[in-house]
């Protein structure tokens, strides 16, 4: 949702060990059906997403969410856009990924916009 054109998601982290923080932005990938494709990740770009980074404290199988968006709009040369199968994710501190099943078509050479890690369940509007 958004702006012509603009695709808004949110992701959200469920903390399933001992009690920790995160803080900042998580690392993005766009994954196809059988390798990584380009991405390009900018932090913040539209004003839901224009957040200043909090130390986010998750308990216990606590909740923090990422917003995310792209445009689906070709852009320059492009005359169309790669198809994600899936995004991969690192929370910040982090040095595993996880896999989010999401379709995507992030034009502008895969540029995701993101929010930084935010506390509890967001919804994308």
């Amino acid at each position: 949702q958004g702006a012509a054109g603009t695709i808004l998601f949110s992701v959200t982290l469920k903390n399933t060990g001992a009690g920790c923080s995160l803080k900042g932005y998580p690392a993005l990938r766009i994954k196809g059906a059988h390798a990584l494709l380009p991405t390009h990740v900018v932090h913040g770009g539209l004003a839901l997403l224009n957040s200043t980074p909090t130390r986010v404290k998750l308990k216990h199988l606590g909740r923090a969410s990422v917003l995310v968006s792209y445009s689906d709009v070709p852009v320059g040369s492009e005359t169309s856009c790669p198809h994600g199968k899936a995004l991969r994710l690192r929370p910040p501190g982090a040095t595993g990924w996880l896999t989010v099943a999401v379709a995507t078509q992030a034009c502008g050479h895969g540029t995701l916009h993101e929010s930084p890690v935010l506390a509890g369940v967001k919804h994308a509007l």
